[in-house]
């Protein structure tokens, strides 16, 4: 009987563990998307001159990590 509640806990903290990694492989993606946006937003536009700083604009979300991001959670 102990053996099968270990082996329940086992279960579930393998469960949680997998589920952050997860988490944490999105928000990694999702960080490295923000950032080449930023990149790609502050590189000199050589084409046409700027008046002043261009914003920096992020890019919407990509639906698959928005829904890998909602199913995690």
């Amino acid at each position: 009987m102990q053996k099968e509640r270990v082996n329940s806990w086992r279960a579930e903290m393998d469960a949680e563990l997998l589920r952050r990694a997860k988490m944490q492989d999105i928000e990694r993606e999702i960080n490295r998307i923000r950032l080449a946006a930023a990149a790609k937003s502050a590189r000199p536009d050589h084409r046409r001159a700027a008046p002043g700083p261009k914003p920096c604009a992020v890019p919407a979300m990509p639906l698959r990590l928005l829904r890998a991001l909602r199913l995690a959670s």
